[in-house]
Parts: structure tokens; C-alpha cells; sequence
């Protein structure tokens, strides 16, 4: 991720990697509006995030209890932070990143403001704590720790060591079986437009009354309609009898004829 001096991202992506059956198949570099196609696939760039890693040791036997690299996939504010149960203790710790000017942004994460380092907070809950009414605005943490990349602080028996801040990336893959009927609807699309817009539309009635057969109709201006009612009905067999006047042409107006 590179950003702009203020911290927004300026530009995010990542370097992909396919493999099939072992063997590399595909590469190349994806971002947000430049996916990668394989195959019937297709793999966008979708968010990227903060990590941090961060393990957790037994001070007087040097046990490792927990080590994770930690997606902090809650918010509290614009705070990211992540829940953890330590194994074997009765803690549950609140890892977050206090420092580092962190601010909202994208899908599951924040981003840290370029030239800034980012720091880990450690609060720690003891005892019958639930874990869902843990967030980092609670009061009276039984730990309480502020750690740089690098560095490790004891308390209560246990080491947290903070081993730095790295990110994640979110990729979509997307096969969609129907987008060949989609194209093809698409293109059957256009001429139906055009034949609906720039062809010539009418409307007919016929009315039959004993012997006689009066014909109307309606349609677009550039349309002689007159004549085309009068060769229909010479093609009936009787020459045409106006009924009517023969008035401008309109598509308000109706043409008639009888025979």
C-alpha cells in the first residue's frame, strides 16, 4: 500500500500468484479496477488492512501460550482491535492500535498514516470477564500495556511481545457461468432498440359492415399512410372510396378509406 502524506492510501494492490497441479499458471498484479483473468475466473483486488503479531509467553517458564499474526477485523471508533483468549489463563486481552494515526477506510480494517509507527495496546480482563461486553472503552483493565515493534513488557506472570505491523489482502475470485447469455442478451439488445426507435409504426382498424369495408388508421409522421391503405385495398379487389377529405398528414389524425 503507498500512501499520500496526509495518510489517505494512494494506491493499493497485490502481486498474484496462480498454481495448478504445482506448477505456476498465471501471474500478475491486481488492483481495485485491474482484475486478472484465468480460466473461467476472474480475481479482483477487494480491501486491504492491518496485522499486527503478537505473542504471548509464560514469564517463569518461557511457554509460548499464544502467537498469532492478528487480523483486527473490529473497530471502536477509528481504532482497530482484536479479541484474544490466552490459553491456559483466565486473561482476555484487547489487542489494538493506539498510536500511528489510524483512521477509518476501507472493508475490514484501517490504514496507518505514512512516517508514523504504530504501537499495540494491551488491555487485559481477568477472571469472569465476558467476552462480549469487552471493547476497548472499559474501564479498569487488570493489564494495561503500550508495546513498539520490537519490544516486550511482563505482566502478571505473562510476556507480551509485539513483533510489529504488516497487512492483509482482501481477493475476490469470480466465475460467473451466465455472463456468456449476458453478452449475448446485451447484443441482441441493440438492434431491438433500433428497430423499436427508427422503424415505422402503425396502427390499423377494419370495420365491416354488409358489403363494405372501412379501414383506419395511424402511425408515424414520414409514414404515407393514405397510399399504403389504398393499395390494400385495391389488393382486396374494389377500387378505394375516400370517406374523407385527404388532411396533412399526422399521427394524431387517421387516414380512411372504403371499398
Amino acid at each position: 500500500v503507498e500512501h499520500y502524506p496526509d495518510g489517505r492510501p494512494k494506491d493499493y494492490y497485490s502481486d498474484l500468484v496462480i498454481y495448478k497441479g504445482g506448477e505456476e499458471v498465471a501471474s500478475g498484479r491486481i488492483r481495485v479496477n485491474t482484475p486478472m483473468d484465468y480460466g473461467d475466473f476472474r480475481f479482483h483486488q477487494n480491501s486491504f488492512g492491518p496485522t499486527v503479531a503478537v505473542e504471548v509467553r509464560n514469564a517463569d517458564t518461557g511457554q509460548v501460550l499464544f502467537s498469532d499474526t492478528l487480523v483486527l477485523s473490529q473497530a471502536f471508533g477509528s481504532t482497530p482491535y482484536e479479541i484474544v483468549e490466552v490459553p491456559t489463563t483466565n486473561i482476555t486481552a484487547i489487542m489494538a492500535l493506539a498510536e500511528g494515526g489510524i483512521g477509518g477506510n476501507v472493508v475490514g480494517g484501517t490504514f496507518i498514516r505514512g512516517g508514523q509507527e504504530a504501537k499495540l495496546a494491551v488491555m487485559g480482563f481477568a477472571a469472569d470477564t465476558k467476552t462480549e461486553d469487552v471493547s476497548p472503552d472499559n474501564a479498569r483493565p487488570d493489564i494495561a500495556l503500550r508495546l513498539a515493534p520490537g519490544e516486550s513488557r511482563t505482566e502478571r506472570g505473562l510476556i507480551f511481545s509485539f513483533g510489529g505491523v504488516s497487512y492483509f489482502t482482501g481477493v475476490v475470485a469470480r466465475k460467473d457461468p451466465g455472463a456468456t447469455f449476458i453478452w449475448i442478451a446485451s447484443v441482441l439488445f441493440v438492434p431491438a432498440v433500433w428497430v423499436t426507435f427508427w422503424l415505422a409504426r402503425r396502427r390499423l382498424w377494419v370495420q365491416v359492415v354488409g358489403s363494405q369495408v372501412r379501414i383506419a388508421g395511424m402511425a408515424d409522421r414520414f409514414v404515407d399512410l393514405q397510399k399504403e391503405i389504398d393499395e390494400i385495398v385495391l389488393k382486396i379487389g374494389s377500387p378505394p372510396t375516400p370517406t374523407a377529405p385527404d388532411p396533412p398528414q399526422r399521427s394524431s389524425e387517421p387516414a380512411l378509406a372504403g371499398g
